[in-house]
């Protein structure tokens, strides 16, 4: 769970290269198993421990949302570890509870220098996989072309790749021609992308007619304009927190989209405050729900351009990505984004909360009150069967199900194998 701000910059800055989209849009949907019956019979307002198979992933730092594929009816677990572990890729079906690798790990160029290479100018992996990373909020899912948007990593075991291999006397193999690759960055910026048909990440050269996406930010997919939305730069230089980017992939081209900042209080920041920040999409506001640690939480409606403050600082709970700090997630049967906190040791959670006014002595569930303006603690569990609190601090794994109406937290210590399965059905006041 460390970062830097030179090292996160080269995270976006880095990384070009090209291929057509997929075609994984025009396919049918497969057909789902049925419903997991504990989990359709859960009650609301209640967790259900499931037993966590034999095969399984580790838990892992700085990856903790999970993007849903609807027309799979799983979700995916991507992000590396310090110690190892490196681009793996795992599907997680709750119909099934099941977890299933899909791309196997690669190793650190630690341990083999050869595990990197650049082709045609791309500094990839020897499989053609962007080099793993922290997760943060670098990806997500495009439902209407079934592929998985990436800005790329920049890992894959070592910090500071120059000094390593001039230090062991190496160097990255080269393949192809860089020519192509160069004169296309400087039309736009690169992508990769991962379909589930294909297993497999390819690159995506966009056009930025305009320049906007110089500093690069976290991407969102917003469904309701078929477009992604791209955050102002997350570490530096500082940017002007109005300065959000849209691509298009139906026309490959970036846009700047400039928004109006309506704060609710005095003292936010003139720049973007990034700090690892969740983004969650509110399907039926057609907004982005931002829980911002430093500046409360947002709500950013790109057709209208606005961007709304609905829950002061000192009212909003901790939130970050680059730990299990509030596993937040949309709850779209019930219209709500939610908060769960299980675990309070990472980055001082519990410190914060009881400082922001909300218990931290068991796990809580928190769900935002857009129109009262607050996150409303949830009450205990009429059963009182709680996911335990952990001492050592747990790596919380996390995606919504709508098709179960259910939270799924994947949890463990940092790079362990040991880990449990707990899934939550929230219960809306009055229902």
């Amino acid at each position: 769970m460390r970062k830097s701000a030179s090292i996160l910059t080269l995270i976006l800055v880095s990384g070009a290269v090209a291929c057509a989209t997929d075609a994984v849009a025009d396919r049918p949907a497969p057909a789902r198993a049925a419903l997991h019956p504990q989990v359709a019979a859960m009650k609301g307002n209640t967790w259900l421990k499931l037993p966590t198979p034999a095969e399984h992933p580790i838990a892992r730092s700085s990856s903790p949302w999970m993007p849903y594929i609807p027309e799979a009816g799983v979700a995916l677990l991507w992000g590396c570890s310090h110690a190892g572990y490196h681009n793996d890729l795992w599907s997680h079906d709750l119909a099934r509870n099941r977890w299933k690798e899909l791309l196997k790990t690669e190793p650190s160029a630690a341990r083999d220098p050869d595990v990197l290479k650049i082709k045609d100018g791309v500094l990839m992996t020897r499989q053609e996989r962007p080099l793993s990373a922290h997760q943060w909020g670098l990806m997500d899912y495009d439902p209407d072309r079934r592929v998985l948007w990436h800005l790329g990593g920049w890992w894959q075991g070592v910090y500071n790749r120059s000094a390593h291999y001039k230090k062991i006397g190496r160097e990255i193999r080269r393949e192809g021609s860089p020519e192509k690759h160069q004169a296309l960055l400087k039309k736009g910026p690169m992508l990769w992308q991962y379909s589930l048909k294909t297993n497999r990440w390819t690159r995506v050269y966009t056009e930025d007619p305009t320049g906007c996406t110089r500093h690069k930010g976290y991407i969102r997919y917003v469904p309701a304009l078929r477009r992604l939305i791209m955050t102002p730069c997350i570490v530096v230089p500082n940017e002007d927190r109005e300065k959000f980017k849209m691509y298009d992939p139906a026309t490959n081209t970036w846009e700047p989209l400039r928004v109006a900042w309506e704060p609710m209080e005095e003292g936010i920041s003139p720049y973007w405050v990034y700090s690892n920040s969740p983004i969650v999409y509110d399907a039926k506001r057609k907004a982005l729900v931002l829980i911002l640690r430093g500046g409360g939480t947002w709500l950013l409606d790109p057709a209208a351009k606005t961007m709304k403050q609905v829950v002061t600082k000192a009212k909003t709970p901790p939130a970050n990505l680059d730990g299990p700090v509030g596993a937040f997630v949309y709850d779209s049967v019930n219209a709500t984004t939610l908060a769960i906190f299980t675990d309070y040791t990472v980055y001082g959670a519990g410190t914060l909360l009881k400082q922001r006014g909300f218990p931290a002595d068991e796990t809580q569930v928190l769900a935002l009150d857009v129109k009262k303006n607050e996150w409303v603690l949830q009450p205990r569990p009429a059963d009182g069967v709680l996911p335990p609190i952990n001492k050592r601090g747990l790596m919380v794994h996390h995606y919504y199900d709508p098709v179960h109406n259910a939270t799924v937290v994947y949890r463990g210590p940092y790079n362990s194998p040991a880990t449990d399965t707990w899934v939550y059905r929230y219960r809306a006041p009055g229902r």
